[in-house]
Protein backbone atom coordinates (compact mmCIF):
# COMPACT_ATOMS: atom_id res chain seq x y z
CA UNK A 1 0.00 0.00 0.00
CA UNK A 2 1.12 3.68 -0.15
CA UNK A 3 0.63 6.82 1.49
CA UNK A 4 -2.68 8.62 1.43
CA UNK A 5 -3.83 12.39 2.72
CA UNK A 6 -7.08 11.86 4.66
CA UNK A 7 -8.88 14.03 7.17
CA UNK A 8 -8.18 13.06 10.76
CA UNK A 9 -10.78 11.53 12.80
CA UNK A 10 -11.81 11.50 16.28
CA UNK A 11 -10.24 7.54 16.48
CA UNK A 12 -7.49 8.46 14.60
CA UNK A 13 -6.58 11.79 17.15
CA UNK A 14 -6.26 8.80 20.02
CA UNK A 15 -4.29 6.99 17.97
CA UNK A 16 -1.85 9.54 17.19
CA UNK A 17 -1.85 10.30 20.88
CA UNK A 18 -1.54 6.51 22.22
CA UNK A 19 1.68 6.25 19.56
CA UNK A 20 3.41 9.18 21.07
CA UNK A 21 6.08 9.77 23.90
CA UNK A 22 4.67 11.09 27.08
CA UNK A 23 5.91 14.61 26.30
CA UNK A 24 4.12 14.88 22.39
CA UNK A 25 0.88 13.50 24.60
CA UNK A 26 1.52 16.10 26.38
CA UNK A 27 1.18 18.93 24.30
CA UNK A 28 -1.15 17.21 21.59
CA UNK A 29 -3.93 16.37 24.86
CA UNK A 30 -3.32 20.51 25.25
CA UNK A 31 -3.74 21.26 21.62
CA UNK A 32 -7.12 19.04 21.62
CA UNK A 33 -8.42 20.82 24.43
CA UNK A 34 -7.52 23.96 23.14
CA UNK A 35 -9.76 23.51 19.71
CA UNK A 36 -12.55 21.88 22.11
CA UNK A 37 -12.88 25.05 23.53
CA UNK A 38 -11.87 27.54 20.81
CA UNK A 39 -14.63 30.08 19.88
CA UNK A 40 -13.05 31.04 16.47
CA UNK A 41 -11.80 28.52 13.77
CA UNK A 42 -8.43 28.54 14.96
CA UNK A 43 -7.23 25.12 15.58
CA UNK A 44 -4.16 23.95 17.29
CA UNK A 45 -4.15 20.55 15.53
CA UNK A 46 -3.81 19.80 11.60
CA UNK A 47 -6.71 18.28 9.93
CA UNK A 48 -5.09 15.50 7.66
CA UNK A 49 -2.37 13.19 8.01
CA UNK A 50 -0.74 11.15 5.48
CA UNK A 51 -1.35 7.77 5.77
CA UNK A 52 -0.17 4.21 4.92
CA UNK A 53 -2.41 2.12 6.98
CA UNK A 54 -1.19 -1.15 6.09
CA UNK A 55 2.37 -0.43 7.45
CA UNK A 56 0.99 1.52 10.27
CA UNK A 57 3.53 5.17 9.33
CA UNK A 58 1.80 8.58 9.09
CA UNK A 59 3.30 11.94 9.01
CA UNK A 60 1.45 14.92 10.81
CA UNK A 61 2.23 18.63 11.30
CA UNK A 62 2.88 19.23 15.19
CA UNK A 63 0.08 21.07 17.28
CA UNK A 64 0.33 24.92 16.11
CA UNK A 65 1.16 25.43 19.95
CA UNK A 66 4.60 23.82 19.08
CA UNK A 67 5.61 26.21 16.32
CA UNK A 68 8.68 28.22 17.69
CA UNK A 69 8.76 31.75 16.63
CA UNK A 70 12.30 31.24 15.64
CA UNK A 71 12.32 27.95 13.80
CA UNK A 72 10.43 25.87 10.83
CA UNK A 73 7.13 24.16 11.26
CA UNK A 74 8.02 20.56 12.71
CA UNK A 75 6.33 17.38 11.21
CA UNK A 76 5.71 14.05 13.69
CA UNK A 77 6.23 11.09 11.71
CA UNK A 78 4.93 7.75 13.41
CA UNK A 79 7.38 4.65 11.57
CA UNK A 80 8.56 0.92 12.75
CA UNK A 81 6.81 1.87 16.64
CA UNK A 82 8.50 5.09 17.12
CA UNK A 83 7.21 8.68 17.35
CA UNK A 84 9.72 11.23 15.22
CA UNK A 85 9.76 14.76 15.08
CA UNK A 86 11.32 17.23 12.42
CA UNK A 87 11.67 20.65 11.92
CA UNK A 88 11.42 22.49 8.89
CA UNK A 89 14.97 24.81 8.71
CA UNK A 90 12.76 28.18 8.63
CA UNK A 91 9.50 29.19 7.47
CA UNK A 92 9.83 28.01 3.77
CA UNK A 93 11.99 25.56 1.65
CA UNK A 94 12.65 21.78 2.19
CA UNK A 95 15.41 21.40 4.09
CA UNK A 96 15.16 19.66 7.86
CA UNK A 97 16.24 18.90 10.55
CA UNK A 98 15.94 16.04 12.90
CA UNK A 99 14.68 17.29 15.82
CA UNK A 100 14.61 15.60 19.57
CA UNK A 101 16.05 14.70 22.37
CA UNK A 102 18.71 11.97 21.48
CA UNK A 103 19.15 11.32 17.68
CA UNK A 104 19.29 7.73 16.85
CA UNK A 105 21.79 5.43 15.75
CA UNK A 106 22.23 6.44 12.02
CA UNK A 107 21.10 3.40 10.50
CA UNK A 108 17.40 4.34 12.44
CA UNK A 109 18.40 7.63 11.53
CA UNK A 110 18.49 7.20 7.69
CA UNK A 111 14.91 4.68 7.87
CA UNK A 112 13.32 7.98 9.25
CA UNK A 113 14.54 10.28 7.04
CA UNK A 114 13.89 7.98 4.30
CA UNK A 115 10.08 7.45 5.73
CA UNK A 116 9.69 10.94 6.42
CA UNK A 117 10.61 12.53 2.57
CA UNK A 118 7.90 9.19 1.34
CA UNK A 119 5.12 10.54 3.53
CA UNK A 120 6.07 14.14 3.04
CA UNK A 121 5.40 13.80 -0.45
CA UNK A 122 1.76 12.50 0.05
CA UNK A 123 0.98 14.94 2.50
CA UNK A 124 2.21 18.53 1.13
CA UNK A 125 4.06 20.96 3.33
CA UNK A 126 0.38 21.85 4.64
CA UNK A 127 -1.50 18.58 4.83
CA UNK A 128 -4.18 20.51 3.06
CA UNK A 129 -5.43 17.82 0.32
CA UNK A 130 -3.71 19.82 -2.65
CA UNK A 131 -3.13 23.48 -1.48
CA UNK A 132 0.76 23.13 -1.10
CA UNK A 133 3.69 22.76 -4.22
CA UNK A 134 3.32 18.88 -3.57
CA UNK A 135 5.76 18.32 -6.63
CA UNK A 136 8.74 20.66 -5.12
CA UNK A 137 8.50 18.04 -1.92
CA UNK A 138 11.00 16.12 -4.17
CA UNK A 139 13.59 17.98 -3.20
CA UNK A 140 13.93 17.36 0.03
CA UNK A 141 17.37 17.61 2.04
CA UNK A 142 18.40 16.73 5.38
CA UNK A 143 20.51 18.95 7.62
CA UNK A 144 22.14 17.96 10.83
CA UNK A 145 20.22 17.10 13.33
CA UNK A 146 19.19 19.36 16.31
CA UNK A 147 19.19 18.64 19.62
CA UNK A 148 16.55 20.67 20.83
CA UNK A 149 15.25 18.55 24.55
CA UNK A 150 12.27 18.38 22.67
Amino acid sequence: MAYVLEKIAPEDLQKIISDADAEKQSRLRYAQKEDQKALTSYRYLPTHWAIDRERNCYVLMAPKSMVRYSGGQPYYLFSHGHMYKFRRAGICGFQFHFDGRITPPAEELLRAQQEFELALRCHGTHGDDGLSCHENVANITFLPPLDSGE
